[in-house]
């Protein structure tokens, strides 16, 4: 499918901001821009929902991921795919979702 699942998690006492992970992946594709984002509950904390679109190397790309802040760890779920075979992988992403869980 071409598509990436990740989660990164980093520990320290100055937070970043939910908002400014989304800027910073809108900023680094060509033409990238916000499409969707919400603050919703999630693991127990507020999140970021975000879904940005843009070209990575000339190939149209969206992600969608959810950030976090949790016992002073920012923790980032995404989900990577090609614009046009994004939403086949999509379910999966949910999937996977629903069965994180931060320590």
């Amino acid at each position: 499918s071409g598509a990436t699942i990740s989660y990164l998690s980093d520990c320290n006492e100055n937070p970043e901001g939910l908002e400014n992970f989304e800027r910073e992946s809108a900023g680094a594709m060509k033409d990238g821009k916000v499409i969707s984002n919400d603050d919703t509950d999630f693991n127990g904390r507020t999140a970021r929902r975000s879904t940005v679109e843009g070209a990575i190397e000339g190939i149209k790309m969206r992600m969608s991921f959810i950030v976090f802040r949790k016992n002073s760890c920012d923790y980032i779920l995404t989900h990577a795919a090609r614009a046009n075979t994004f939403t086949k992988t999509a379910g999966d992403f949910d999937k996977f979702l629903q069965g994180f869980r931060a320590p």
